[in-house]
């Protein structure tokens, strides 16, 4: 505990004894030595590696000496890396583990939410230290005539209702493949346990899953708390990461860590716990965490139009861009003649085969797709689509002024078409039904924490006609899958996934800028 040292000096929790151990914070945070500094601290202990002696005299000898010599009371040893040349000079000496690190701390927020046996750290020495310290006198252990001790339910406890939602979450999740291992064998709903997680397992349920499974399982003040530190490791674990929001991030793992003070018990924070807190520096020294952690390591034709129908509405001229767009191509084509139109921009002008091809999956952009039917048997989910593309957005028919930005579309993969042109390229296109996400509290919304819920049963584009287009070119998509909230039966919350083995790389005007690590 005592995070407090590491926000600002003005901050409201340092003078904050009420929920904070009775005590005001006003020690600065603690400095990181350089390696010279700790290489002028550790020069004059004497160790003598090897065989070491059987008399106690000798070892005790040997400690007297080096308190004599100044030895600093934190250091045993001088490390035999201080031998390379430049090891004292390196800003970073030790990388912390980020993957260790998150196991450790999902694994102690979910044993004490769930209160399994033996591994909560909501106990009775727990309370037992709670009373020691003289905080939170409602939760100090009660000793009933019978003389048994009884503890009263923290802000965190959950009752089984609560646990047996908690536990569906993740029991009922289907992910894509390769994404995550069957995290469902891992629980346990008769027990309410989720047990046997791998660090991968943990790393998807820590970052995605646990915002999910907590929102509707404890009271909005405390779940805020785990969502928080769920979208701190978010961001740090994040592919493209400034120097700016590497900052950002080390001044807020402070704040959530304090927050996690004023509800967990003091049990809870054990060094696995702390050790986030130096991550974000880390990361600015090291680059983004992917590099060090332990896994597998269309405008000429609307012109025209415009010109020709200067007084249409632009959502009307929009419409008859998209319906007569075909027609004008291929005429245009023709009229400009072969030899000064690309190979591939003829085939397209003169339209597909009336044969295509039709599969039941299919992988691109480091995604493998299957229609819904395909996996109507199976235990993973391969179908959930996105795609996020710059859209014309009209208030009503009458808007002159529509407003262009980027909008995420998402669907539910039900074919799979390939179209032939003349044999010289093919258009892989996915049908999908698309949520409507027109109207927000609709087919799609955002809640409290700001997850994004979609509703399968409010679709559009479910028709033949023109202006219904279910059909997205396969190059454009990116996967999401879609869980199940356990209160709301019609909705669920949209997880975007990434491919394991791709890498964003950014964009070139950005290379511009040394403070973006890719």
């Amino acid at each position: 505990m005592g995070h407090r040292r590491f926000l600002d000096r003005d901050h409201r929790y340092r003078h904050n004894k009420r929920n904070f151990y009775r005590k005001l914070e006003l020690r600065e945070a603690s400095k990181q030595l350089s390696g010279n500094e700790v290489l002028a601290q550790v020069s004059k202990i004497n160790i003598i590696f090897g065989k070491k002696s059987d008399t106690k005299v000798g070892k005790k000898r040997n400690r007297d000496e080096n308190k004599e010599k100044g030895k600093a009371s934190c250091w045993k040893k001088r490390s035999i890396f201080f031998d390379l040349p430049y090891w004292a000079g390196n800003m970073l000496r030790h990388s912390l583990d980020v993957m260790h690190i998150e196991k450790n701390v999902c694994d102690n927020v979910l044993r004490t939410l769930l209160n399994i046996d033996g591994k909560t750290k909501d106990n009775v020495k727990s309370r037992l230290d709670l009373q020691e310290m003289k905080i939170r006198r409602t939760l100090h252990p009660k000793q009933r005539p019978s003389g048994k001790i009884y503890l009263l339910p923290a802000c965190f406890t959950m009752a089984n209702k609560e646990k047996d939602d908690f536990c569906r979450v993740i029991k009922n999740m289907k992910v894509p493949d390769g994404y995550a291992s069957k995290i469902s064998r891992c629980t346990n709903l008769k027990m309410k346990k989720i047990l046997g997680l791998k660090s991968h397992d943990t790393h998807i349920l820590m970052q995605q899953i646990l915002p999910i499974a907590v929102r509707r399982t404890l009271p909005p003040n405390v779940s805020s708390i785990p969502i928080e530190f769920s979208g701190f490791f978010r961001d740090l674990c994040s592919k493209v990461g400034r120097m700016q929001d590497f900052k950002f991030l080390e001044s807020q793992i402070a704040l959530t860590l304090c927050h996690l003070e004023r509800i967990f018990p003091p049990s809870f924070f054990d060094i696995m716990v702390h050790l986030p807190i130096y991550l974000a520096s880390d990361a600015m020294l090291a680059r983004p965490v992917q590099y060090r952690w332990m896994y597998p390591i269309e405008s000429e034709r609307k012109k025209v139009i415009k010109k020709e129908m200067p007084r249409r509405a632009p959502r009307l001229l929009e419409c008859i861009h998209n319906e007569k767009f075909p027609d004008w191509l291929g005429k245009y084509v023709d009229h400009v003649g072969n030899d000064q139109v690309l190979k591939e921009v003829r085939s397209l002008a003169r339209g597909p085969n009336t044969v295509a091809r039709r599969f039941k999956g299919y992988i691109i952009n480091g995604f493998r797709f299957r229609t819904k039917d395909r996996e109507r048997d199976l235990k993973t989910q391969n179908n959930g689509v996105v795609v996020t593309t710059k859209t014309s957005s009209f208030a009503s028919t009458s808007d002159r002024n529509p407003v262009i930005g980027d909008v995420d579309y998402y669907g539910v993969l039900t074919d799979i078409i390939e179209s032939d042109y003349c044999g010289s390229k093919k258009v892989v296109l996915f049908k999908c039904d698309w949520v409507d996400v027109r109207t927000q509290g609709r087919g799609i919304k955002k809640d409290e924490f700001g997850l994004t819920l979609v509703n399968f049963k409010q679709l559009w584009h479910t028709g033949w006609n023109l202006y219904n287009e279910p059909y997205v070119l396969a190059t454009q998509v990116q996967q999401a899958f879609y869980v199940p909230d356990p209160i709301d039966r019609d909705w669920h919350v949209v997880i975007r996934s990434k491919p394991r083995d791709l890498f964003e790389m950014g964009i070139n005007d950005s290379l511009v800028d040394n403070d973006i690590y890719l």
